[in-house]
């Protein structure tokens, strides 16, 4: 059947479309591989290689187990330094060899990959091949770097307890400008499963001052898609001479992510996308982690504060400044709009992720850290552009971090609150208040009292009576009046009075018969006996002493309470301090209305967090 024009034009867009959407599947075949060789005929070139001292390059080649042939024997490579027998299908190991040639593959494919298990490696690079299986390497050491370049595998990569000898690279023609070499790196890789644990990098610099450590990495995945990638009890070498990035993850896809029990200086999540999952516990960051672009589902994300707090957070690795990232800590760093509204967004996120997760310590963590880096915009602001209006805006930033932690902590407000209640209850304490009446003249008159006490032969009971000689008097006119009115009130009526009466009397006549019970002179002070002047004065001594504390006391509480009424504006009507005293306590009342809306705002909104 012919096909018109408008058939074939639309057979060729669909076929176009299908090439642009799926150019791997629409080409897809089975490889076909120059050589197919054994195991055993592997590691004998390979020694070889080593022997003749030149490095091994295998191409397009499938390595194969055969099991009933050469394979099934110790491998055959004629060094005291190699052996180990390749033991079937299942536990395919290969101990105890060492490399001293760097061992190149490209475009293999391994049907059966070998367990290296206690070997040792100069370079070891993979470049487009492919692993059928699980790939291990079990304390093993490489001298120079392990590396996987456009590799495929569905099933996993396993490196343990092994250690890489991190040595950089000085090029002859610029030894000034030379690139250190990775230690372990997978490029443009697609790998189901890969496990990184105890693993230990070592260094080794020859001249720190020829060596461009900005762009080395000791653990470097880039444009990689992983399934699962866990890294666990990882070593990474402490050098504060130079920078090395630790880890880098740059334009990588990872499903699910785990680092845990490891220590590192730098950490690197540019571009990082995180499609599920991400685990970090146990996590120690020295010096930065940089977070430019990194993505990752805010429900799956655990990562607690901790793991950054410090200005640990930058952005622009290596593209802001050589030597380091922006965090937004120098007036140079400051003036950069692009990476400080970056920065700022990076912040932000995270501090959305730990609110979506409930993680409000987290959350506060991360706010806090956030609002003082825009303090420090906001100093910087001052600095380049002075005005009134920028330094009220610098200044409350940084009251608020001193107040309230920028609202994100109630009680450090009600606890500077109570210190400043108790600071003006110290001052009220040295001015006068009308809820005591303790002042210069108040101790003048108790003093002329104790001089007249001594030499006269008035004893406490008169005095007290003398002082409450009109209370005594209207108790006495009550009693008359009541007797007058007898016969012109009604009898219930008339009968409340008397015990009225003598319900009011009975206190004052309890505390004159308690002042002669105690009553300690009894006559003038010159004529007591040697004996007895001597209990006396002790007697006296101490009742003055605790009469002061008791005042110190009376002082002292009705200060405090002074300061809360006043700090809390409730209010007393008349103010009950004079002189300086009242001015203090108008500014203490404006005070206090303006610290306490910033801790009624601050708790509504951890109230409304949770």
């Amino acid at each position: 059947m012919r096909r018109t024009a408008h058939q074939i034009f639309n057979l060729l867009a669909i076929q176009l479309c299908l090439i642009l959407l799926f150019p791997k599947d629409i080409f897809a075949w089975d490889k076909e591989y120059e050589r197919v060789i054994s195991y055993s005929e592997l590691f004998a070139e390979i020694k070889k290689a080593c022997d003749d001292s030149v490095d091994y390059f295998l191409q397009n080649t499938m390595v194969e187990l055969f099991i009933d042939g050469d394979d099934t024997a110790f491998v055959d490579v004629s060094n005291k330094e190699y052996g180990g027998k390749l033991k079937g299908l299942s536990n395919l190991k290969v101990r105890n060899l060492t490399f001293t040639s760097n061992v190149y593959f490209s475009d293999c494919g391994f049907n059966i990959p070998p367990a290296f298990v206690n070997c040792e490696f100069k370079r070891l690079t993979y470049n487009r091949c492919e692993f059928d299986f699980i790939l291990r390497f079990d304390s093993c050491s490489f001298n120079e770097k392990l590396v996987f370049n456009h590799c495929k595998s569905p099933d996993k990569i396993k490196i343990s307890n092994s250690t890489t000898h991190f040595s950089p690279e000085i090029s002859i023609s610029s030894p000034e400008k030379s690139a250190g070499k990775f230690g372990i790196s997978f490029n443009e890789s697609k790998i189901d499963y890969v496990e990184i644990t105890d693993l230990n990098f070592e260094v080794s610099v020859p001249d720190y001052s020829k060596v461009d450590y900005s762009s080395s990495t000791y653990l470097d995945l880039y444009q990689c898609e992983i399934n699962k990638l866990n890294i666990a009890r990882v070593r990474f070498p402490r050098n504060e001479s130079y920078t090395i990035q630790d880890a880098r993850f740059y334009l990588s896809v990872i499903e699910r992510l785990s680092i845990t029990e490891t220590e590192l200086d730098i950490l690197n999540f540019d571009h990082l996308t995180v499609s599920k999952h991400i685990w970090l516990d146990s996590l120690h960051i020295g010096d930065f982690v940089s977070v430019e672009g990194f993505d990752y589902v805010p429900q799956n994300a655990n990562m607690a504060w901790w793991y950054f707090t410090g200005s640990k957070l930058g952005v622009g690795v290596l593209r802001f400044s050589a030597n380091g990232v922006y965090r937004g800590r120098s007036s140079e760093e400051l003036k950069n709009k692009m990476y400080y509204g970056e920065l700022i967004s990076c912040y932000n996120k995270l501090y959305s992720m730990y609110k979506t997760r409930g993680d409000r310590m987290s959350a506060n963590g991360c706010y806090i850290e956030m609002k003082d880096l825009e303090t420090r915009k906001l100093k910087y602001v001052f600095e380049t552009h002075q005005s009134l209006d920028s330094w009220f805006n610098w200044k409350l930033n940084q009251f608020l971090k001193v107040f309230c932690d920028y609202g994100t902590n109630p009680v450090k407000s009600l606890i500077i609150s109570m210190w400043i209640i108790l600071g003006f209850a110290c001052i009220y304490f040295f001015t006068y208040s009308d809820w005591d009446k303790i002042n210069r003249s108040f101790l003048v008159s108790r003093y002329r009292k104790m001089l007249t006490y001594f030499d006269s032969e008035q004893r406490m009971e008169d005095f007290y009576s003398d002082d409450h000689k009109e209370e005594f008097q209207s108790y006495q006119e009550f009693k008359e009046h009541m007797v007058e009115s007898k016969q012109r009130v009604p009898v219930m009526f008339g009968l409340l009075g008397k015990p009225l009466y003598h319900l009011s009397l009975s206190h004052h006549n309890f505390i004159k018969w308690l002042y002669r019970r105690i009553e300690p002179l009894s006559g003038r002070w010159v004529d007591l006996k040697g004996a007895r002047k001597v209990y006396v004065g002790a007697l006296v001594g101490v009742s003055i002493a605790s009469y002061g504390l008791y005042l110190i006391f009376l002082r002292a509480f009705n200060s405090l309470f002074l300061s809360m009424n006043t700090f809390t504006t409730l209010g007393f009507g008349e103010i009950p301090v004079r002189g300086i005293g009242r001015y203090i306590a108008i500014l203490e009342g404006f005070l206090g209305w303006f610290l306490l809306s910033i801790f009624s705002v601050s708790l509504i909104s951890q109230i409304l967090q949770n």
